[in-house]
């Protein structure tokens, strides 16, 4: 059975940070990310952590240390919901 919400509000651990890292790099979204992760149901929890590990730029901006092919998918929606 797929709990694809079953890490949401719960602490993160090396092993997800680690995932996170490797999604990004690999030029995952934040949405497929956060399926993941186990985390659907809390993209912006993601982001804040991609923030905090240096992934993103507060506003969604790719560092550019972040290798990726692809886009990230805007986060200002995400922003939005959170205020």
């Amino acid at each position: 059975m797929n709990k694809p919400n079953l890490k949401d509000g719960k602490p993160w651990s090396d092993a997800d940070d680690d995932v996170l890292r490797s999604s990004v790099a690999k030029g995952t979204g934040l949405l497929e990310a956060a399926a993941v992760l186990c985390r659907s149901g809390t993209p912006f929890e993601v982001y804040k952590r991609g923030v905090m590990l240096g992934l993103w730029q507060e506003g969604g901006k790719r560092r550019a240390n972040a290798v990726s092919q692809r886009s990230e998918p805007s986060t200002a929606a995400l922003v939005d919901r959170e205020n």
